[in-house]
């Protein structure tokens, strides 16, 4: 996958959670990608949030999406429970942060991407931005189902900027 379908995986699903570390406890809150680029994908918070403290300490980002458009509901016949056809994106990695004349000279190389990140930073000095810039991940497709294809699941892993996945193990032909 590129850096792009990996933006655009997550764009559609509009918010996900993203996990940093708090000590020795994961902690969980709903935020976005904003943008993306060869280098990574961006995102803000304010300075002195608990998540800003926990980028800062730990550097590392975990983030999740699922597209869910029906509800899962026990199926009558077999009382199993049924998953619609959907997909859920997750990836996990690296952090640093962009100065302001980082975010700056992209946005004049590339306005539309990252001139709302500068805006944000002139509204509100208190914005830092990320990017995360090594990272591992899955999209897991599935039709348990079989509605909309001829096998229950269609995984994509990808790594970008040194970070590797581990290779599936179990494979169908």
């Amino acid at each position: 996958m590129t850096m792009q379908e990996v933006f655009e995986g997550f764009e559609k699903l509009h918010s996900y959670s993203f996990s940093t570390l708090h000590g020795a406890y994961p902690e969980n809150r709903i935020a976005h990608f904003l943008t993306y680029d060869e280098d990574g994908l961006y995102f803000q918070t304010m300075n002195g949030k608990p998540f800003f403290d926990q980028l800062i300490k730990s550097k590392k980002l975990a983030a999740c999406a699922l597209n869910a458009e029906e509800e899962m509901n026990d199926m009558e016949t077999e009382g199993m429970s049924y998953f619609p056809p959907e997909y859920y994106i997750c990836l996990s990695g690296d952090v640093t942060t962009v100065s302001e004349e980082e975010v700056h000279k992209k946005a004049l190389k590339n306005p539309q991407k990252f001139g709302p990140l500068e805006k944000d930073i002139a509204r509100c000095p208190m914005i830092t931005t990320f990017v995360l810039n090594k990272f591992k991940g899955e999209v897991y497709d599935y039709d348990f189902e079989i509605r909309n294809r001829v096998h229950k699941l269609k995984r994509n892993r990808f790594s970008f900027n040194g970070s590797t996945f581990i290779k599936p193990e179990f494979t169908l032909d």
